[in-house]
């Protein structure tokens, strides 16, 4: 497509070096540079494939004559045709000359590290990660045809720059004895990250070909710049146990902290414990030669969510208000300080297989994810002067089967033929919430229901003697009565839910 293009460039430089036998450092660095432009928006007639698919191919591309040919101008270019009827003074062909969309992505990511091996089975190591993504996006409209005309030309400049600092500390201690394999794990974690942006719009241009921000005459849409910062630590553990690679166990802790939550709810504690019996290992099972594999397994555990606003507990003001002609601080988000981390539960119980010299295989499992204090902007009424507040807000839980079963119906030496098939079931069910219901756009949060439920107008046909459309609502007494005000019907949460019965997928690959 035209105006469309990627270029990237790519490098790994990495170094170890071990003092002796048991202290060894290095770095591992990874580079990479982007350079990509990007054909205009899909909606408007800047974009090739959207004008090709409004536009006729009797209006050409290219001014001609009365012959039908090509018109050139004086430095021998052709002269596009800026006239139809449908999106007039547009040439995505001839705009992709005069317009600019051009982006720029850096990407350095940089891991020094230290690792020392002491006494018997110990392993510490230290590393710092600096991960840095630098983008500046350029992006210019003529002041002669398209977007650009209305204000003489329009240059908009971006640039971000985010970057995330981590500190990993663990200490490992591995060992076997005789038919027991022990791994221990201590760790510590905090990483930092900041991000940094700016923007900037002027138009009003003189004089065509300029497309610097200087040259401009007037404001635009002006000027903005911010920068948000998040924090996180980590203090965490773990243990892996198995003997006679027959019976495994697994018990991990970890304790973390957000700066997104409330001041005395920042930190949370989370930890989970797994087994598995590999059955096939036991002596029983030696006769069930078909059989080539089979373990049963079982796990539960919690896990943290803080995927929210950086300052979604905080109260903030914005300050581009304005009253009687001076600058005014205006309240922007409501404080929630009991705001803390969303919590997952979740058990899983499942049997795994394999028979027939491994031609088939498969799995089977139960899981049930229960999901408290579920992070949310719960509605507020517009009288109070914000429209949501961030809160824990419900009570969800996940439940169902996935199976999963796999064969290769044909394997010679020349050819294979694999398929695998899944399917997976789920419930959804709101177990509480902070009020009896909870309007989420098209969906209606209740107790009892599910977080997808439909909630909806409901259609009632056309009123056959005035052809107007017509939608249910409500009486003073319940009854179902029709109205043709469409912002009078009423929402109706009896339309089911946007979740599917199950889900899954049929994979056949083929190799010779």
């Amino acid at each position: 497509m035209i105006g469309s293009d990627f270029k990237r460039f790519t490098g790994k430089f990495n170094l170890s070096s071990d003092v002796n036998k048991s202290i060894s450092f290095g770095i591992n660095n990874t580079l990479a540079n982007s350079i990509q432009n990007t054909p205009a928006g899909a909606g408007g007639g800047a974009n090739p494939v959207r004008f090709a698919d409004i536009n006729s191919n009797i209006y050409s591309l290219y001014v001609r004559d009365a012959s039908g040919n090509v018109t050139y101008d004086v430095n021998g270019k052709p002269v596009y045709n800026y006239v139809n009827p449908v999106s007039p003074d547009f040439n995505p062909v001839g705009l992709n000359e005069l317009d600019q969309y051009l982006s720029k992505t850096t990407r350095i990511n940089s891991v020094p590290y230290i690792q020392a091996k002491f006494l018997d089975g110990f392993t510490a190591k230290s590393l710092v990660s600096l991960d840095y993504t630098g983008v500046r996006e350029n992006q210019f409209y003529n002041l002669e045809h398209g977007n650009g005309v209305g204000v003489k030309g329009r240059a908009y400049r971006y640039s971000k720059e985010d970057i995330t600092t981590t500190y990993i500390n663990t200490l490992t201690y591995d060992k076997s004895i005789g038919s027991h394999n022990i791994n221990v794990l201590l760790g510590q974690e905090a990483f930092k990250n900041t991000y940094d942006t700016f923007s900037a719009e002027r138009t009003g241009f003189s004089f065509a070909g300029q497309t610097e921000l200087g040259n401009a005459a007037l404001p635009g849409s002006g000027t903005t710049s911010g920068v948000t910062e998040e924090r996180f630590a980590s203090y965490f553990s773990r243990l892996n146990y198995d003997f006679a690679n027959k019976y495994y166990f697994s018990a991990t802790f970890r304790r973390d902290g957000s700066s997104v939550f409330g001041p005395d709810k920042k930190y949370g504690n989370f930890w989970s414990l797994g087994g598995a019996w590999r059955v096939t290992q036991e002596k029983f099972m030696s006769n069930l030669t078909f059989i080539n594999e089979l373990k049963l397994r079982a796990s539960y555990g919690t896990t943290g969510n803080n995927k929210i606003g950086r300052y979604a507990a905080q109260g903030l003001y914005s300050l581009t208000g304005a009253y009687e002609g001076a600058g005014a601080a205006v309240y922007s988000q409501l404080a929630y300080d009991a705001l803390q981390w969303e919590r997952n539960n979740t058990t899983d119980v499942g049997i795994e297989f394999s028979i027939l010299n491994r031609r088939i295989n498969g799995e089977l499992g139960y899981y049930k994810k229960q999901s408290q204090g579920l992070l949310f902007a719960q509605p507020l009424s517009r009288m109070t002067g914000f429209t949501s507040l961030n809160t824990n807000l419900a009570e969800i839980n996940n439940s169902g089967f996935e199976v999963t079963l796999g064969g290769t119906p044909i394997i010679t030496s020349d050819f294979n033929w694999n398929v695998s098939i899944n399917v997976t079931t789920n419930n959804n069910e709101i177990k509480k919430l902070s009020q009896a219901e909870v309007g989420d756009g098209q969906y209606n949060l209740k107790v009892g229901g599910d977080r997808y439920a439909w909630n909806l107008r409901e259609y009632a046909g056309i009123d056959q003697t005035d052809g107007r459309a017509m939608w249910y609502m409500d009486d003073a007494s319940g009854n179902k009565i029709t109205t043709k005000t469409y912002a009078s019907a009423k929402l109706y949460n009896t339309h089911g839910s946007a979740l599917p019965d199950f889900f899954g997928g049929l994979t056949n690959s083929f190799t010779y």
